[in-house]
């Protein structure tokens, strides 16, 4: 379906005579197979949070083994440095993101010269007291294996530096309030309520920060589900408006006045390609 859906959407954008020069997606192997036989010309790059996400579920699987605890102790701090291998990087250049990358098995072992021929040392500073993983343990090669998997190598090679899926995310979340999935709605209905979403979404998508009578910006402070316990500290944005409402108002107002009053195809319901006959057919 993902791949049905990205193939549409990459049509509907050419048929509008517009060109895909970037492209960022979720590590979806047949998308990225298509990608690369359809578009070559297209860069396509992997959102690193999906990655991160990966990675960390990973670590925490391994955690619940036994004599491998420490991995989870770890999870944080490895994660944080796979997002800090990409951002630091360029996008042009995959040696430095790939040896960023494994210098954490370096550092995991108290290590923190000689991994590779780019990126020699690690850049931190005076390191604290920790519990060092040990070489020839279990949760050493365990996590060693986890790490310097080919295809995770190559993920974060591909991984973007500069944009992120998280907005197309929040978009995505935020058509529940116009079209909650418990809801069946018409194939016209369901449309003009993606429509009003899309609307509501980019008049709204870059309201400022929030800001007290001296000035100081405004930030909340939560605990989702996914963070286990750990806190997230979100700036707290202005009201939402909806001032082009009556812009919207006013143009249905306009083109529904006027005949002949333009009329929405609808396509035959699914179940119109069912073939009842067949259930007829009874020996």
């Amino acid at each position: 379906m993902e791949k049905e859906g990205c193939v549409r959407a990459m049509e509907f954008i050419e048929n509008q005579g517009l060109e895909v020069g970037l492209f960022l997606s979720d590590r979806h192997i047949q998308i990225s197979k298509w990608m690369r036989e359809e578009m070559p010309e297209t860069v396509h790059k992997y959102d690193v949070w999906h990655i991160a996400r990966s990675f960390q579920k990973k670590v925490d699987k391994l955690g619940k083994q036994k004599d491998c605890e420490s991995a989870q102790q770890w999870g944080r701090s490895m994660t944080n440095h796979l997002y800090w291998s990409v951002m630091s990087s360029e996008d042009d250049n995959s040696l430095p993101v790939k040896e960023k990358w494994l210098s954490l098995i370096n550092h995991l072992h108290n290590k923190h010269k000689g991994h590779g021929t780019i990126f020699k040392k690690c850049q931190h500073g005076r390191v604290k007291k920790k519990k060092w993983l040990k070489h020839n343990t279990k949760v050493s090669e365990k996590l060693t294996d986890i790490i310097s998997n080919k295809r995770l190598c190559n993920d974060i090679i591909m991984a973007s530096n500069t944009n992120q899926t998280s907005l197309l995310e929040a978009y995505h979340s935020f058509i529940n309030h116009f079209a909650p999935k418990h809801t069946a709605f018409s194939f016209c209905g369901m449309i003009s309520r993606l429509r009003l979403a899309a609307l509501h979404y980019n008049k709204n998508s870059a309201k400022d920060i929030t800001r007290t009578k001296t000035g100081q910006d405004c930030y909340s402070i939560s605990f989702p589900k996914y963070k286990k316990g750990q806190h997230t500290v979100r700036s707290i944005k202005q009201k939402s408006t909806y001032g082009y409402m009556e812009e919207v108002a006013f143009e249905v107002f306009e083109q529904t006045s006027r005949p002949p009053v333009a009329c929405l195809t609808q396509p035959p319901p699914l179940a119109s390609q069912f073939n009842y006959g067949s259930l007829c057919n009874v020996e």
